[in-house]
């Protein structure tokens, strides 16, 4: 049985993303209360702006680590009898049995499978070039 990861995203690159979002985001707010609390006259609102910039912008990096995390979920695996897939577009898994599919056709970046009930067509652009590879060598298999 072989996984492929439809979207690659680097562990590591995102969990550094959200512990600087995070950091961000708290420093943000502690240095927005120091500056509530203790105001001075020229640099009290310049202080507020740049406290509330620096939580809008942790939060929206936070936003963007969490999106990544839940998009290493997706993949397509296969073994001697079927194809499972978690794709983006239908966010629930599919099995799809080899001796259902009646036709296949192999494009640059996508794969149209014609089953028995219906078409089903895989969206291939966000894979890596070596594993573009063996999802189409795979499929030609089965043509």
């Amino acid at each position: 049985m072989e996984r492929i990861r439809v979207i690659r995203i680097s562990s590591f690159l995102t969990w550094t993303l959200l512990i600087i979002a995070v950091t961000n985001a708290v420093l943000g707010g502690i240095f927005l209360i120091k500056n509530i609390s203790v105001e001075t006259a020229n640099e009290g609102s310049k202080g507020i702006v740049n406290a509330i910039f620096m939580i809008i912008q942790g939060g929206i990096f936070i936003v963007w680590g969490l999106i990544n995390l839940n998009n290493r979920k997706y993949y397509i695996e296969w073994d001697e009898t079927e194809i499972r897939l978690l794709l983006p577009d239908t966010k629930k898994t599919e099995t799809i049995k080899f001796s259902d599919i009646q036709s296949v056709i192999v494009r640059l970046f996508e794969i149209e499978l014609k089953l028995t009930e219906k078409v089903r067509v895989i969206d291939l652009n966000t894979l890596k070039s070596e594993d573009l590879k063996k999802v189409k060598e795979m499929f030609e298999r089965i043509k």
